[in-house]
């Protein structure tokens, strides 16, 4: 987990290059706490999050999305709802079509906090 799960941005970018060469089972059951990653999208290494999730099986990243996504909302954390949006509505990953439910909570919440029309 201590791998998975860096103390600020500066570790985000060595964890991010090392992803692709860690264990899919690592990924998987560390996979919340990999898209804490969106949390800042200035963090270094969250534009490498960009590129490999949307690699991962949508078995593991819709659930991991939907409960990170409300576990945003829980916190009030707009900031980090807002990127994971704009992750998966990234027209270049072509995500939009499979992630519609997370696209839409997230989008809702946006709109309720006047972050997004």
């Amino acid at each position: 987990k201590s791998l998975i799960d860096p103390n600020g941005g500066k570790q985000w970018e060595n964890i991010a290059m090392m992803l692709p060469y860690l264990p899919l089972e690592m990924i998987e059951e560390n996979i919340d706490h990999l898209l804490e990653g969106f949390m800042d999208l200035n963090w270094l290494g969250s534009r490498v999050l960009y590129a490999y999730l949307p690699q991962l099986d949508i078995r593991i990243l819709k659930p991991a999305l939907n409960r990170v996504i409300h576990h945003a909302i829980a916190l009030g954390d707009g900031e980090w709802v807002f990127f994971i949006n704009s992750f998966l509505e990234n027209e270049s990953l072509g995500l939009a079509n499979s992630y519609r439910e997370e696209i839409e909570l997230s989008q809702n919440y946006l709109v309720t906090k006047g972050i997004y029309e």
